[in-house]
Protein backbone atom coordinates (compact mmCIF):
# COMPACT_ATOMS: atom_id res chain seq x y z
CA UNK A 1 0.00 0.00 0.00
CA UNK A 2 0.90 3.66 -0.60
CA UNK A 3 -0.32 6.42 1.73
CA UNK A 4 0.31 10.07 3.05
CA UNK A 5 -0.22 10.77 6.97
CA UNK A 6 -1.21 14.48 7.82
CA UNK A 7 -0.47 15.22 11.21
CA UNK A 8 -1.57 18.49 13.53
CA UNK A 9 -1.70 18.95 16.94
CA UNK A 10 -5.08 17.71 17.94
CA UNK A 11 -6.01 14.95 14.99
CA UNK A 12 -3.67 12.90 12.27
CA UNK A 13 -5.17 12.04 8.78
CA UNK A 14 -4.36 8.90 6.95
CA UNK A 15 -4.79 8.89 3.31
CA UNK A 16 -3.93 5.46 1.60
CA UNK A 17 -3.78 6.43 -2.90
CA UNK A 18 -2.77 2.22 -3.31
CA UNK A 19 -4.12 -0.72 -1.08
CA UNK A 20 -4.05 -4.31 -1.91
CA UNK A 21 -4.36 -7.69 -0.16
CA UNK A 22 -5.82 -11.12 0.32
CA UNK A 23 -8.37 -12.09 2.72
CA UNK A 24 -9.19 -15.72 3.17
CA UNK A 25 -8.19 -16.07 -0.55
CA UNK A 26 -9.79 -13.03 -2.13
CA UNK A 27 -7.59 -10.04 -3.41
CA UNK A 28 -9.21 -6.96 -2.54
CA UNK A 29 -8.07 -3.24 -3.27
CA UNK A 30 -9.10 -0.11 -3.52
CA UNK A 31 -11.60 1.66 -5.37
CA UNK A 32 -10.32 5.41 -4.58
CA UNK A 33 -8.41 7.18 -2.05
CA UNK A 34 -8.74 5.72 1.56
CA UNK A 35 -9.18 8.81 3.90
CA UNK A 36 -9.12 8.17 7.71
CA UNK A 37 -9.07 10.84 11.07
CA UNK A 38 -8.13 10.20 14.53
CA UNK A 39 -7.40 11.50 17.75
CA UNK A 40 -7.79 10.96 21.30
CA UNK A 41 -11.75 11.35 20.95
CA UNK A 42 -12.52 9.48 18.03
CA UNK A 43 -11.52 7.40 15.21
CA UNK A 44 -13.42 8.53 11.81
CA UNK A 45 -14.01 6.83 8.38
CA UNK A 46 -14.78 9.30 6.12
CA UNK A 47 -14.05 6.91 2.80
CA UNK A 48 -13.26 3.69 2.41
CA UNK A 49 -14.26 1.67 -0.62
CA UNK A 50 -12.66 -1.82 -1.43
CA UNK A 51 -13.59 -4.11 -4.41
CA UNK A 52 -13.12 -7.55 -6.00
CA UNK A 53 -13.86 -7.63 -9.84
CA UNK A 54 -17.62 -6.11 -9.95
CA UNK A 55 -18.01 -6.28 -6.15
CA UNK A 56 -17.99 -3.05 -4.11
CA UNK A 57 -17.72 -2.92 -0.26
CA UNK A 58 -18.32 0.26 1.64
CA UNK A 59 -17.46 1.67 4.84
CA UNK A 60 -17.90 5.04 6.67
CA UNK A 61 -18.60 6.65 9.96
CA UNK A 62 -17.30 7.08 13.59
CA UNK A 63 -15.95 5.34 16.61
CA UNK A 64 -15.55 7.30 19.76
CA UNK A 65 -13.62 6.70 22.49
CA UNK A 66 -16.42 5.49 24.73
CA UNK A 67 -17.39 3.01 22.91
CA UNK A 68 -19.80 4.32 20.78
CA UNK A 69 -20.16 3.94 17.70
CA UNK A 70 -21.79 4.64 14.11
CA UNK A 71 -20.83 2.76 10.94
CA UNK A 72 -22.37 1.74 7.74
CA UNK A 73 -21.69 -0.80 5.45
CA UNK A 74 -22.89 -0.69 1.59
CA UNK A 75 -22.22 -3.53 -0.29
CA UNK A 76 -23.65 -3.71 -4.18
CA UNK A 77 -22.85 -7.13 -6.57
CA UNK A 78 -21.87 -9.35 -4.24
CA UNK A 79 -20.60 -12.72 -6.24
CA UNK A 80 -21.12 -16.10 -5.39
CA UNK A 81 -17.36 -16.64 -4.59
CA UNK A 82 -16.92 -14.16 -1.90
CA UNK A 83 -20.67 -15.09 -0.29
CA UNK A 84 -19.60 -18.87 0.17
CA UNK A 85 -16.36 -18.24 1.00
CA UNK A 86 -17.21 -15.62 4.07
CA UNK A 87 -20.46 -17.30 4.71
CA UNK A 88 -20.06 -21.00 4.20
CA UNK A 89 -16.41 -20.82 4.12
CA UNK A 90 -16.23 -22.93 1.21
CA UNK A 91 -15.20 -22.11 -1.61
CA UNK A 92 -17.74 -23.44 -4.64
CA UNK A 93 -17.66 -21.84 -8.30
CA UNK A 94 -21.20 -23.44 -9.01
CA UNK A 95 -22.78 -20.64 -6.84
CA UNK A 96 -23.72 -17.07 -8.97
CA UNK A 97 -25.72 -14.53 -8.04
CA UNK A 98 -25.73 -10.75 -7.37
CA UNK A 99 -26.12 -9.52 -4.24
CA UNK A 100 -26.64 -6.25 -2.27
CA UNK A 101 -26.23 -5.21 1.77
CA UNK A 102 -27.08 -2.50 3.67
CA UNK A 103 -26.02 -1.71 7.12
CA UNK A 104 -26.39 0.44 10.37
CA UNK A 105 -24.19 -0.69 13.58
CA UNK A 106 -24.50 1.53 16.33
CA UNK A 107 -25.04 1.41 20.32
CA UNK A 108 -21.33 0.33 21.95
CA UNK A 109 -18.57 -2.21 21.87
CA UNK A 110 -20.63 -4.09 24.66
CA UNK A 111 -23.97 -3.66 23.05
CA UNK A 112 -24.16 -3.26 19.47
CA UNK A 113 -27.23 -2.16 17.68
CA UNK A 114 -27.29 -3.85 14.48
CA UNK A 115 -29.73 -3.13 11.19
CA UNK A 116 -29.26 -4.28 7.81
CA UNK A 117 -31.33 -5.29 4.69
CA UNK A 118 -30.09 -7.48 2.00
CA UNK A 119 -31.00 -8.94 -1.35
CA UNK A 120 -29.91 -11.94 -3.85
CA UNK A 121 -30.69 -11.58 -7.50
CA UNK A 122 -30.36 -13.55 -10.48
CA UNK A 123 -28.62 -16.57 -8.12
CA UNK A 124 -28.07 -19.50 -10.10
CA UNK A 125 -26.63 -23.18 -8.58
CA UNK A 126 -25.25 -26.04 -10.69
CA UNK A 127 -26.97 -24.30 -13.46
CA UNK A 128 -30.23 -24.11 -12.07
CA UNK A 129 -31.85 -20.76 -12.27
CA UNK A 130 -33.86 -19.77 -8.81
CA UNK A 131 -35.67 -16.99 -7.71
CA UNK A 132 -34.59 -13.95 -5.59
CA UNK A 133 -34.01 -13.48 -2.05
CA UNK A 134 -34.55 -10.46 0.32
CA UNK A 135 -34.60 -9.74 4.09
CA UNK A 136 -33.04 -8.51 6.66
CA UNK A 137 -31.54 -9.01 10.08
CA UNK A 138 -31.71 -7.27 13.26
CA UNK A 139 -29.31 -7.12 16.69
CA UNK A 140 -29.99 -5.67 19.66
CA UNK A 141 -30.08 -6.62 23.51
CA UNK A 142 -28.65 -9.95 22.75
CA UNK A 143 -31.67 -11.14 20.15
CA UNK A 144 -30.73 -11.69 16.36
CA UNK A 145 -33.75 -11.51 14.37
CA UNK A 146 -33.70 -12.99 10.82
CA UNK A 147 -36.72 -12.77 8.25
CA UNK A 148 -36.07 -13.07 4.48
CA UNK A 149 -38.54 -14.09 1.58
CA UNK A 150 -38.28 -16.19 -1.73
CA UNK A 151 -39.98 -14.87 -5.15
CA UNK A 152 -39.66 -16.44 -8.02
CA UNK A 153 -40.97 -13.93 -11.17
CA UNK A 154 -41.25 -17.05 -13.48
CA UNK A 155 -44.07 -18.34 -10.82
CA UNK A 156 -46.02 -15.39 -9.77
CA UNK A 157 -44.13 -12.31 -9.49
CA UNK A 158 -44.39 -9.90 -6.58
CA UNK A 159 -45.78 -13.32 -4.40
CA UNK A 160 -43.86 -14.51 -1.56
CA UNK A 161 -43.47 -18.18 -2.06
CA UNK A 162 -41.49 -18.77 0.94
CA UNK A 163 -40.67 -16.65 4.26
CA UNK A 164 -38.79 -17.66 7.24
CA UNK A 165 -38.33 -15.48 10.31
CA UNK A 166 -36.68 -16.37 13.79
CA UNK A 167 -35.47 -14.58 16.67
CA UNK A 168 -32.55 -15.77 17.93
CA UNK A 169 -30.48 -15.33 21.62
CA UNK A 170 -26.93 -14.49 20.38
CA UNK A 171 -23.92 -12.41 21.88
CA UNK A 172 -22.51 -10.30 18.46
CA UNK A 173 -20.36 -8.11 21.53
CA UNK A 174 -17.54 -7.10 19.59
CA UNK A 175 -14.32 -8.55 21.18
CA UNK A 176 -14.00 -11.77 22.99
CA UNK A 177 -16.98 -13.80 24.44
CA UNK A 178 -16.85 -17.01 25.90
CA UNK A 179 -20.09 -18.13 24.24
CA UNK A 180 -21.71 -16.49 21.40
CA UNK A 181 -25.07 -18.41 21.07
CA UNK A 182 -26.79 -18.31 24.34
CA UNK A 183 -27.68 -21.96 25.93
CA UNK A 184 -30.69 -20.78 28.74
CA UNK A 185 -32.98 -18.50 25.78
CA UNK A 186 -35.32 -19.50 23.76
CA UNK A 187 -35.62 -19.49 20.15
CA UNK A 188 -38.71 -18.70 17.77
CA UNK A 189 -38.63 -19.53 14.52
CA UNK A 190 -41.70 -19.43 11.57
CA UNK A 191 -41.41 -21.26 8.33
CA UNK A 192 -44.73 -20.41 5.90
CA UNK A 193 -44.58 -21.53 2.46
CA UNK A 194 -47.44 -21.21 -0.33
CA UNK A 195 -47.28 -23.13 -3.31
CA UNK A 196 -43.68 -23.61 -3.13
CA UNK A 197 -42.85 -25.87 -6.15
CA UNK A 198 -40.23 -28.04 -5.00
CA UNK A 199 -38.62 -28.71 -8.56
CA UNK A 200 -37.73 -25.14 -7.89
CA UNK A 201 -34.73 -26.03 -5.92
CA UNK A 202 -32.59 -28.10 -8.47
CA UNK A 203 -29.65 -29.66 -7.02
CA UNK A 204 -29.88 -27.44 -4.09
CA UNK A 205 -29.86 -30.01 -1.55
CA UNK A 206 -27.56 -32.06 -1.08
CA UNK A 207 -27.98 -35.98 -1.69
CA UNK A 208 -31.50 -35.25 -3.01
CA UNK A 209 -32.12 -34.80 -6.96
CA UNK A 210 -35.64 -34.58 -8.91
CA UNK A 211 -37.41 -33.94 -6.41
CA UNK A 212 -41.36 -33.23 -6.97
CA UNK A 213 -44.78 -31.36 -5.13
CA UNK A 214 -46.08 -28.49 -4.26
CA UNK A 215 -45.03 -27.17 -0.34
CA UNK A 216 -47.53 -25.48 1.78
CA UNK A 217 -46.29 -25.01 5.29
CA UNK A 218 -47.25 -22.85 8.23
CA UNK A 219 -45.14 -23.89 11.14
Amino acid sequence: GEGIIYITPHEQQLSVNQLSFNYDGIEWTNKDTIKVLFNPEYFKIERLALKNDSTLVSLKGVIENSGKQKLNIEASKISGDILSKYLFEIKNNQLALNGTLSAEIGGEFQNPVINSNFSINNFKFAGTQFGFVKGSFNYSNKQLKADFSYFDPAVNKGQTLMSFNSVLPVDLTFGSVEKRFIDDANIWMQLKSDQFNLNALGNLVPAISDQTGILNADI
